[in-house]
């Protein structure tokens, strides 16, 4: 009876086990790969044709073009580090179509010894796709929110066509050509980053791009000779909206 009233009293004792271990919640980072699609609207100031003649004499008359919109569609991969609590730092690279097309009239009168030229054209300048190899830099205004700037290189290909007729009293006729040139430039720009789940982000980002001119000859189709060297702008500036999903998460 004294070892049952024991063993009774014993149970009737706290539990003193020791408790289960307690796991923290893993804490968020922007460490890591992720891969994305990007889309926006691209736009280029008017594209103003500069032409000098065969013995480097800007060529008279007057030019008129219109300012240009566009769109584009793409892809994105890149890898970010989390240096410290609120610096994000990482390198991005992109491609995308695109679509822009700039559109520009000459109505050129030129008196070279005698000789009236009447010359008109139609100059196309088009953008087929590009593409951007960046750095980003930024910092988290929380730790969900990113807000970068962003530079780097960027690549691209422009269509050069023109089109139209020219006569003297000769009746000699001008060729319009067309050119194509791929073009390596930079980027700038920024833009803002929220991580809204555990794998996915949202962006929206800024990018001027500064593309090189481009410069081809029209020729006389009479002797080949080149009767006016042209010089045409590339530059456009894009807004963009990107899916990420991340591969770091949290």
């Amino acid at each position: 009876m004294l070892a049952l009233t024991v063993s009774a009293q014993a149970a009737d004792l706290p539990n003193r086990s020791a408790p289960a271990p307690y796991a923290a919640a893993p804490l968020f980072t922007w460490t890591g790969a992720y891969v994305g699609i990007n889309g926006g609207a691209l736009w280029a100031n008017r594209s103003t044709p500069i032409l000098w003649d065969a013995e480097g004499v800007p060529f008279p008359g007057p030019i008129s073009g219109s300012n240009t919109t566009g769109v584009s569609v793409g892809g994105t991969a890149g890898y970010n580090f989390q240096l410290g609590p609120n610096v994000v730092a990482g390198v991005e690279g992109d491609l995308s179509r695109a679509n822009i097309n700039r559109k520009s009239r000459l109505l050129g009168v030129d008196d070279d010894n005698g000789d009236l030229t009447v010359t008109t054209g139609k100059f196309a300048n088009k953008l087929e796709y590009f593409g951007t190899l960046r750095g980003r830099v930024g910092f988290l205004a929380m730790p969900s929110l990113l807000v970068y700037a962003t530079g780097g290189l960027a690549y691209a290909d422009v269509t050069h066509t023109t089109s139209g007729s020219s006569t003297d009293i000769d009746g000699t006729e001008v060729s319009f050509g067309s050119k194509s040139s791929k073009k390596w430039s930079y980027p700038v720009g920024a833009g803002v980053e929220y991580a809204h789940t555990n794998n996915w982000s949202v962006k929206g980002e800024y990018l001027y791009v500064g593309l090189s001119d481009t410069k081809y000859p029209m020729h006389d189709l009479a002797d080949g000779e080149a009767m006016a060297l042209v010089k045409e702008h590339n530059a456009f500036s894009t807004v963009r909206l990107g899916l990420n999903y991340r591969f770091g998460g949290f």
